[in-house]
C-alpha cells in the first residue's frame, strides 16, 4: 500500500514506500522501500531494496528524501523500540538507507522516538546545512488529543559523532493543531511550512477541528507559531488538509483537502 510520494535520483530512478509487505523470507514484515528503474518499453521495473521487520520500523508512509551523497531517508509510523507506544508497536523512527556497490541497501536508523518526544513520524526534508525537519502525527504533551499527544515538529541535526541530536521546536496543542501528516517545506529564510489533519476551531469536525495551515519561524528564544489559515470556518473553505503544501517563488503556499468544498474536497492557495 503505497501511501507517500516519489523521489527521483540523477538518472531517473524513482524510489517510494509501501505501509505493508516487503520481501518476507518467512519472518513479520512492517513495509518496504521500492525502485522503479525505466526499462526499454516505456516502463519501469520494481526493486525492493529494504524491507522492515519492526526493531528497524514499520509502517513507512511518507515520501522520502535523497541527500547530497545518494542516501535516502524516511520515517516509519510505528516500530523502533519495542517497549514504548506498545499499543502502536513502537512510536516509529527515522532511518538512513545507504546504496552498497551492486547489492542491497543498508539500513541505520538514526532516531528513536518514545511518544514525548514525538509519535509517529511524517516526511523528512533537508536545509542548506543538512539539518533534517519534520512532524509527528501524535506525542508531545501526552495528556491532550486522546491521552497520546497532539504532535511535535522536530528537528534533526548531525552530532559530529556520526550520530544525530533531536530538538523539539514546536509541540502541538489542539487549538493551534494536530495529527500533521505530511512533509513539512522551508523557505529561504529558514522558516517551515506545514497542515495538521486536525485541530484549531474546535467547533468543526466533532469538536477536534478541521486543520490548520502554520508557519514555525526560528527566533533566538525558540521557534514560534503562526496560524495561517484555520480550516472549517466556511464549507467552500475546505476541511482535513492531510498533506503538506509546496512553495512558489513568489512565497504563495498551495495544498488540498481531504472534505467540503463541494463534499470531495479542495485545492487551495494561501497567499501572504
Amino acid at each position: 500500500m503505497p501511501l507517500g510520494g516519489l523521489v527521483a535520483d540523477s538518472s531517473g530512478n524513482l524510489y517510494g514506500t509501501t505501509s505493508q509487505g516487503g520481501n518476507n523470507a518467512g519472518q513479520i514484515t512492517g513495509g518496504a522501500v521500492f525502485q522503479l528503474v525505466p526499462n526499454n518499453s516505456g516502463g519501469y521495473n520494481e526493486n525492493s531494496i529494504f524491507t522492515f521487520h519492526g526493531l528497524d520500523g514499520a509502517e513507512p508512509v511518507s515520501t522520502l528524501a535523497f541527500d547530497h551523497a545518494g542516501n535516502l531517508y524516511g520515517t516509519t509510523e510505528a516500530g523502533g523500540t519495542a517497549n514504548t507506544c506498545v499499543a502502536y508497536s513502537g512510536c516509529g523512527v527515522v532511518f538512513k538507507l545507504t546504496p552498497t556497490s551492486g547489492g542491497p541497501w543498508t539500513e541505520k536508523v538514526i532516531h528513536f522516538f518514545n511518544g514525548q518526544n514525538g509519535q509517529g513520524p511524517q516526511g523528512v526534508i533537508f536545509d542548506a546545512a543538512g539539518n533534517l525537519y519534520g512532524p509527528t502525527r501524535y506525542g508531545g504533551l501526552l495528556g491532550l488529543c486522546f491521552n497520546i499527544g497532539c504532535g511535535v515538529a522536530y528537528e534533526l541535526s548531525p552530532n559530529g559523532k556520526g550520530g544525530w541530536q533531536q530538538t523539539r521546536i514546536f509541540k502541538f496543542a489542539k487549538t493551534n493543531g494536530w495529527s500533521s501528516l505530511g512533509n513539512l517545506v522551508l523557505d529561504g529564510s529558514g522558516n517551515a511550512y506545514g497542515t495538521t489533519e486536525m485541530g484549531g476551531d474546535l467547533d468543526c469536525g466533532g469538536k477536534n477541528g478541521c486543520g490548520v495551515a502554520f508557519k514555525l519561524s526560528p527566533g533566538s528564544g525558540g521557534w514560534s507559531l503562526t496560524l495561517l489559515h484555520v480550516f472549517g470556518t466556511a464549507e467552500a473553505d475546505g476541511e482535513f488538509p492531510e498533506a503538506g503544501m509546496v512553495l512558489d517563488g513568489s512565497g504563495n503556499l498551495y495544498g488540498t483537502t481531504t472534505f467540503a468544498g463541494l463534499d470531495a474536497g479542495t485545492v487551495f492557495e494561501i497567499t501572504p
